[in-house]
């Protein structure tokens, strides 16, 4: 047998920030839950930083972080 279950939850929405929240279970010969946190923010009209991270949880436990400072020209 095998199933799953997920979950997307906005915890944030502005004009200028998002943040989201994911969260997943799948059991099939292993079980395997899934977060993950998402998010950006418009600093100004010319800067944005965006981030993820995320956290899977396995046999063994992994972890996944990002942020992106980004310049528009």
């Amino acid at each position: 047998d095998r199933y799953s279950a997920a979950m997307d939850v906005v915890l944030v929405r502005t004009y200028k920030a998002r943040l989201n929240l994911t969260t997943s279970f799948s059991k099939s010969n292993e079980s395997v839950e899934n977060v993950a946190l998402s998010g950006s923010w418009d600093i100004s009209k010319y800067f944005s930083m965006s981030g993820r991270g995320s956290v899977k949880y396995a046999d063994r436990a992994s972890y996944d972080f990002q942020v992106r400072l980004a310049l528009r020209l």
